[in-house]
Order: structure tokens, then sequence, then C-alpha cells
């Protein structure tokens, strides 16, 4: 049976040497589409969007360790980069903090693929699409 890698088995890690970078980077999917890198899950938290001076705020439909569909009356235009907020429900810490671009438009939203994240954050995402799973 073909063992099924995790994204954090795949991610380089700065502190096992190497560049040190400060954000995990992430793998990009393949494709996009029917087939997806990572798998979706309906997870409805406050989210804002920021490139530069501007802020988009919203609710996410779905997340998934690879990125975010936000519900938004903006959108942001397509390959922006961003840095996105998620608060966690009944979070008492400081929001989950993902990089990402504007990968497509779809209705009243933008999905938003992330590009790096730190490792704290990772785990909070881990854990926030692993409470929805449970509910």
């Amino acid at each position: 049976m073909k063992k099924i890698r995790t994204l954090w088995e795949m991610c380089p890690k700065p502190w096992e040497g190497g560049a040190g970078a400060a954000a995990l980077e992430l793998p990009r999917s393949r494709t996009w589409g029917a087939k997806r890198g990572f798998t979706r899950h309906k997870v409805m938290v406050p989210t804002v969007a920021r490139a530069g001076q501007v802020a988009v705020s919203g609710l996410s439909a779905s997340v998934s360790l690879g990125g975010l569909f936000l519900v938004c009356a903006q959108a942001l235009p397509r390959d922006t980069a961003v840095t996105v907020e998620l608060a966690p429900p009944g979070a008492k810490t400081e929001p989950i903090r993902a990089h990402g671009a504007v990968a497509y438009h779809r209705g009243q939203g933008m999905g938003i693929r992330f590009t790096g994240v730190s490792q704290g954050d990772y785990q909070r995402l881990q854990g926030l699409v692993r409470g929805f799973l449970r509910s």
C-alpha cells in the first residue's frame, strides 16, 4: 500500500537546516479544479485578506491546508499577494495568519492559494480544520 505524505512531511522545515526561512513554503497543487492537492472543508470563520493598505473582510466558505474561499463584497485582482487572517471561533489568541495569492474569482468571492505559513500558524490551521471535521 502506498503511503500518502502529509503536507507537514512535504514542507521544508527551516529548523532542519537550509536557508533558515522564517515561514514554511507550501507546495503548489499541480492541478486545480476536480483534482486538488488538499481536501477542502466547510469552515466558516471571519477572515480578512490584506494587500498593502487594502483590507477585504468576509467569511471563509471553505478552508484547506492549501488555501480558502473567501465570500466578500469586493474581490482583489487575480495573482495579488495577500496576507490572510482567520479568526477561529472562541479564540483568545492572535488570528491564524498565512501568506497567499488570489487564485480565482467565483460569484461573490475569491479563492486564495496559501504560499507560506509559520509553523505555529500551520499547526493552528490544522486544528481549525480538524475541529470542524469533528462537528
